[in-house]
């Protein structure tokens, strides 16, 4: 080979190299400058969320879906934000995402699960309960939202365990004493001491609803 064939090969891989290095510097640049920008909209979102203003916040949630669509958490905000403002099947389909990127988060499965509670998809919510249950069994909400929905199924039965459990772990969740009680009372078809007992841990927690139920089965 020619010395000039040698120097052009040499001086087209030089070229090839520099193009390289300059490449991965414009993109590392633009990750510079677009990291601070996302960092802020994130910020920015969450703000809103504890403003309560969730409409505001899904457009700015929608443009860091589109700058990063990997992040699952931004989706079950999006989601959130979307059931919020009674976007129900959006709501849905935005938890669908975040648990397709990551389904060890037991919130986004909770979340999905009221969002078709809401659209009165019982069974699906049941199911979606069990499985944030699966994942996080230290959470009174969890089991009380899917003695709800087990009692809109007549599975009421089933509910006595779901609020029993919701107790053991928050003995003052008023609802929950008034679920429990209500659902012994049905299946039981008795009023037990311990029924109007929880009926009125319900009242003097505030539940005022308890104070019919009282009247009528605890005279």
């Amino acid at each position: 080979m020619s010395k000039i064939s040698l120097f052009t090969a040499f001086l087209r891989s030089a070229i090839f190299s520099l193009c390289i290095s300059l490449f991965l510097l414009f993109i590392s640049l633009l990750t510079t400058h677009c990291q601070p920008n996302i960092e802020s909209q994130l910020v920015e979102a969450k703000n809103l969320f504890e403003k309560g203003d969730f409409k505001a916040a899904i457009p700015v949630l929608e443009a860091l879906t589109k700058a990063d669509a990997s992040n699952a958490d931004v989706w079950n905000m999006l989601g959130v934000a979307s059931y919020e403002t009674q976007s129900l099947e959006k709501a849905t389909q935005f938890f669908n995402k975040a648990i397709k990127l990551n389904n060890q988060n037991y919130k986004y499965f909770y979340n999905r699960a009221n969002a078709q509670r809401a659209q009165n998809l019982l069974l699906e919510a049941v199911d979606d309960y069990d499985k944030a249950l699966t994942l996080e069994k230290n959470t009174a909400d969890i089991y009380f939202n899917k003695a709800v929905v087990l009692v809109a199924l007549n599975r009421k039965k089933e509910a006595i365990t779901d609020f029993e459990a919701c107790l053991q772990l928050s003995p003052d969740f008023a609802k929950a004493h008034f679920g429990l009680a209500s659902a012994q009372i049905s299946v039981y078809q008795t009023v037990s001491t311990e029924s109007c007992e929880h009926l009125r841990k319900a009242l003097d927690l505030g539940y005022k609803e308890a104070k019919e139920a009282l009247e009528l089965y605890c005279k």
